[in-house]
């Protein structure tokens, strides 16, 4: 009864999501350590709650000043809507992420966030567009 009351009435997270959320954890840094980052594994990682909030830090410190809290744009594109300037392939806009683009206002962030930072924001973009 005391387990009902503490998983149930009282909010608790019951065995079942704890498991899924571990699930997703564990699965979440499986994906950060493929190290080859191709489309297939940006999208998958696009899909994972603990990837894609990983990447909304490292968004929120790095990218939000530029290209907004909600990706609209501003000083940088909008990152929300289905125009992209330099290649609309995950792995393409991993690329602009990692290394910037010259003649531009885009810094080069790969060296400051790290392959795996780099993969996260990428996956964390990526969840916010609209599903094929």
């Amino acid at each position: 009864a005391v387990y009902w009351m503490a998983t149930q009435h009282f909010g608790g997270r019951s065995d079942g999501e704890k498991v899924a959320a571990e699930i997703q954890s564990i699965r979440a840094a499986k994906l950060a350590a493929a190290g080859d980052y191709d489309d297939a594994i940006l999208l998958e990682m696009s899909r994972n709650p603990a990837t894609v909030a990983a990447g909304a830090a490292a968004y929120a410190s790095t990218c939000v000043a530029c290209h907004g809290a909600n990706l609209q744009g501003g000083i940088g594109f909008n990152l929300a809507d289905a125009t992209w300037v330099h290649g609309a392939r995950p792995a393409e806009i991993m690329k602009v992420v990692a290394e910037g683009v010259t003649g531009t206002g885009m810094p080069p962030w790969g060296p400051v966030l790290g392959p795996r930072k780099t993969a996260e924001v990428t996956a964390f973009v990526l969840s916010k567009q609209a599903a094929p």
